[in-house]
């Protein structure tokens, strides 16, 4: 890892200007491999710029290779990454499958499962002790409590500053990870005088990654695609545009130069993925590995999780808990969502809930998520503060896509109240109800934008000679203001954000804020000949045959070490 370090292969970007010293970052993940899934790229990320970075694993990925060879390997991918070996932690639960003949710690509260394995209790491998038993000395049984009680101890503990966590992906370790981090989150945040509010991140490990489209070779890195564009998915279900998680709304993060480039084999995320040997995961290179990461950003700091909350009917605890969705059945690869919304009774006349806070506080942005369901929704909502102002909602967005309203600021305000006054069907409701005295959250990521093609990061971008113009746009997060954009080193021209060539082949685009130039972005445009392109798109293939020969290679072991059929061989041998 310090060989890449000492490259200083960062392209030229003022999010990587920033400093992250004393700034401490958690991944939650159910499994060994799932950190390089959601967030490989970003753990460099934050590593080079100095953070203190902690991988958490809840499931020592046990259901056909042992927690002894998981767990190594994940050390082994972590550290090729450049993380701490004592800054990897284990909860040490079983890993399963969906539909699996033994019972899922999810649908046992408090009574000991079995998992696949044959365990009743958390457990280590490889130098690694599993959470509890370093924590209490002791291992936690199999239980749906403990495994909450366990995550809940551990976030505490770390207090990281900047949390990213698996969302509700198609496999049920995913789910019950997912929806157990919302809850405890919830009650953290609901804690009399808390003042712990982390910045969170949820990903999905499965649609924008692991069984992504297969498209890193081409002339230029492409960034994730919109799972809807994978036609070869099988049976791979996330809420994208089915839910909150509207794809126009994700976080994009750019990438560090040592995880782009024109060939997998020089990729330091493929050097981590190759330890990943049980789960050839190394053959999902292609599907893993693209120009941004996509993350999906939520607030902690809504002054609703401090209120009490008292409705005229339905359940309360709904409307601040921060969870969004919950379903009593996560083996289900369909979205099968149960108990997560404040439903007023039918016969309920006033539909009311009233929060109230102990001391005053100030309002000046409200977030109100609805029900998932096409086929109810909730119609107009009456907002009234106890110091007489009120405001109406309207219709709220379908697929529970929160509806924002920027209030002007009201101060000293100790009770709120909000009364359904229209619906339609039978499961509208409100999923959370959000109150904000400042329109955004503290971020620990300073703001920061990249330019982009066709909705594609570019970081070094070739294009054939033929090519004359090229139509350019930027991302942005937490940037308001104005951007301009120029060339820096040649006769182009730059007009309404699109470039026209002169007689240089190769030009220097920068884009910075007005009013404050240390939020830039710079990168080179290139032209190349018709020769070039095909000479790297022969030895693309190339990188691609030895790649998927590894990948072949490791696949073909472990099922002859699984099957026992190695063992038979050693032993032969030994005779």
């Amino acid at each position: 890892f310090g060989e890449y370090c000492k490259m200083n292969d960062f392209y030229n970007n003022s999010f990587y200007n920033q400093k992250y010293s004393g700034i401490k970052v958690l991944v939650l993940v159910p499994h060994e491999d799932d950190e390089i899934n959601l967030a490989g790229s970003m753990i460099v990320n934050f590593i080079n710029l100095g953070a203190e970075v902690y991988v958490c694993f809840s499931t020592n990925g046990d259901y056909q290779i042992s927690a002894e060879v998981r767990l190594k390997e994940a050390a082994n991918s972590l550290v090729v990454l450049g993380c701490k070996k004592e800054n990897i932690f284990f909860l040490g639960y079983g890993d399963t499958l969906n539909g699996s003949k033994f019972r899922h710690i999810f649908y046992s509260d408090k009574q000991r499962v079995k998992s696949p394995a044959g365990r009743c209790e958390t457990y280590g491998g490889a130098g690694f002790s599993d959470y509890a038993c370093k924590k209490r000395k002791r291992h936690s049984e199999y239980t749906k409590y403990n495994y909450k009680c366990d995550l809940q101890e551990l976030i505490l503990d770390l207090s990281a500053d900047i949390i990213i966590c698996v969302d509700f992906d198609s496999h049920a370790d995913h789910r019950m990870l997912s929806l157990l981090f919302d809850k405890v989150i919830g009650e953290i945040l609901a804690c009399p005088d808390n003042v712990y509010m982390p910045q969170i991140f949820k990903g999905f490990a499965y649609s924008t990654a692991y069984f992504a489209v297969k498209d890193f070779y081409s002339d230029n890195i492409l960034s994730t695609q919109h799972p809807s564009n994978n036609i070869a998915k099988d049976n791979v279900t996330d809420l994208i545009d089915l839910s909150n998680y509207e794809w126009k709304s994700r976080i994009r993060f750019p990438l560090p130069k040592i995880c782009i480039s024109h060939f997998l084999n020089t990729n330091i995320i493929v050097k981590a993925l190759k330890k990943h040997r049980s789960q050839h995961a190394v053959l999902h290179a292609e599907s893993i590995i693209n120009g941004d990461t996509v993350l999906f950003e939520r607030r902690t700091d809504s002054i609703t999780y401090q209120a009490s909350v008292l409705t005229s009917s339905g359940n309360a605890e709904c409307l601040n808990d921060f969870s969004l969705i919950n379903t009593d059945d996560i083996d289900n690869f369909e979205i099968h969502l149960t108990n997560y919304l404040w439903n007023p009774k039918e016969n309920d006349p006033d539909k009311t809930a009233v929060l109230e806070w102990l001391r005053p506080q100030t309002v000046s942005f409200i977030r109100i998520y609805g029900n998932v369901e096409d086929s109810s929704r909730v119609r107009n909502i009456r907002i009234v503060f106890d110091n007489g102002f009120t405001v109406e909602t309207g219709v709220l967005p379908a697929k529970g896509i929160p509806l924002d309203i920027v209030i002007p600021e009201q101060r000293e305000i100790k009770k709120c109240a909000l009364q359904i006054l229209a619906w339609s069907g039978k499961n509208y409701g409100i999923a959370e109800c959000e109150l904000f005295s400042a329109a955004e959250q503290h971020s620990f990521i300073k703001p920061f934008i990249k330019l982009m093609i066709d909705d594609n990061f570019i970081y070094s971008y070739e294009c054939s000679k033929a090519v004359s113009k090229i139509k350019l746009d930027i991302f942005r997060y937490h940037v308001t203001g104005d951007i301009k954009v120029v060339i820096v080193n040649s006769d182009a021209k730059i007009s309404d954000m699109t470039v026209t060539f002169g007689l240089v082949d190769e030009i220097v685009v920068r884009a910075y804020l007005l009013g404050d130039e240390r939020i830039f972005d710079q990168v080179t445009i290139k032209r190349v000949s018709r020769f070039y392109q095909k000479y790297i798109c022969v030895l693309q293939s190339l990188d691609k045959f030895w790649l998927y020969f590894i990948g072949r290679m490791q696949r073909k072991y472990y099922f002859l070490k699984v099957n026992g059929i190695c063992a038979t061989i050693k032993s032969i041998i030994k005779k």
